[in-house]
């Protein structure tokens, strides 16, 4: 199973960082800081890479804390399925558009739901209500579809 990272980037106005996602996977979407673990990383270092790289903020890894895991399951593709560990972060500073990424900061009560890919519709709002540690196991039909989706914690 691929490892991958995601972060949150919340600001003190109750705002969050989403980014347009400009080319590949989920292309026109709203999305956030992502990426897959390089084999010689952990996941702190593969998020703050992937932080720096599509919004060009910097950060430490005393500023990120580990929240949440998600385990993505593709039926009939093993090779897309992914656990992802997200982080969450505050950050005041600016927030730079780069070829892969435009990023933007959107009140949590206004977040695009209609303009994000489906799955995150349905975890996205039980993730940012909750401070715990949570893990979701998702599950894709064949069509990339969300077909299951069950808390573990």
């Amino acid at each position: 199973m691929r490892k991958a990272t995601l972060i949150y980037l919340l600001n003190n106005q109750d705002q969050i960082c989403l980014c347009m996602k400009k080319r590949w996977f989920g292309q026109w979407k709203y999305n956030w800081p992502w990426g897959k673990l390089k084999d010689w990383e952990t996941s702190e270092q593969c998020i703050l890479r992937e932080l720096q790289e599509e919004t060009w903020v910097k950060l430490d890894t005393d500023s990120i804390v580990h929240r949440w895991n998600i385990k993505f399951y593709f039926e009939n593709k093993d090779d897309r399925n992914q656990e992802v560990s997200i982080f969450i972060s505050h950050y005041n500073g600016d927030l730079k558009e780069t070829e892969e990424m435009k990023p933007y900061r959107i009140d949590i009560s206004q977040i695009p739901y209609d303009d994000m890919r489906e799955p995150d519709r349905h975890w996205l709002p039980r993730i940012l209500q909750s401070d715990d540690m949570i893990q979701y196991d998702i599950f894709f039909d064949i069509d990339a579809k969300l077909k299951n989706m069950k808390k573990i914690k």
